[in-house]
Formats: C-alpha cells, structure tokens, sequence
C-alpha cells in the first residue's frame, strides 16, 4: 500500500496565516474546542469542524467537473459549495484538481465572510 502523500506548503493553512488574513477568526478559533496547538500545521480540517458546528455553515465537495461529450469521462476536479446559514455562499464557479486545493478555498471564503460577520457585530 503506497504511503498518503504529504500536501505541499500551498496545500495547508497555519494557524499563523489564518491569524494573518482573519484575526478575529483566528481568535474565535483559538477559543473554540477545535484548535490545538499540536494541530496548527494544518488546520483546514478542523476549521471546517468549527465552522460547520459553531456557525452552521456548511461544506460541500461535489466531483462534478467531467471532461464534456465522453460518456465515460471521469472525474477532473472537485467542485466547492459552501451553505451560510441556509444560503448558499459561493461567489465564483472554480473547480480544483485536488480535494485539499478545493478544501483550502472554500475554508479561506468561510473565513472572509465569518470575518465580515464578526466585523459588522462589533461596530
């Protein structure tokens, strides 16, 4: 069985870029349940998990980007939906080769509006 390969620098979100680009997310983050220290390498996953669980938004990784006229063609990308409290927040039709690109986008634009909302909150 080959061994998982390692994602690249490109592939992961620290918990120092996060608390770069969205620091009001970050802080959020950091309180929550989800963030561990031992974790701050990458930590898409469990940001996902905060946002899902803490905000109700929802994540969605639909492989739909087929090569078009092949009966047979297999899947190409991965497409990302993100679902805001019922409404759905996608803001451009971008499709990723690899689940982590696709994960890494739609985890950066949860982040950008969590961090609208939390700006608006506190004026």
């Amino acid at each position: 069985m080959p061994r998982p390969v390692k994602p690249t620098p490109e592939q992961r979100l620290t918990f120092d870029h996060l608390r770069e680009r969205y620091p009001r997310t970050a802080e959020r983050f950091r309180a929550s349940r989800y963030y561990s220290y031992h974790d701050s390498n990458d930590i898409a996953h469990k940001l996902a998990d905060f946002f899902d669980v803490e905000c109700n938004y929802i994540f969605h990784y639909d492989d739909v980007v087929k090569l078009p006229k092949r009966t047979n063609s297999k899947t190409i990308g991965y497409y990302p939906k993100l679902t805001v409290k019922g409404n759905p927040a996608n803001f451009e039709k971008d499709w990723f080769k690899t689940i982590a690109e696709a994960r890494l986008h739609i985890v950066d634009l949860a982040a950008y509006i969590f961090e609208e909302e939390l700006r608006i909150a506190a004026a």
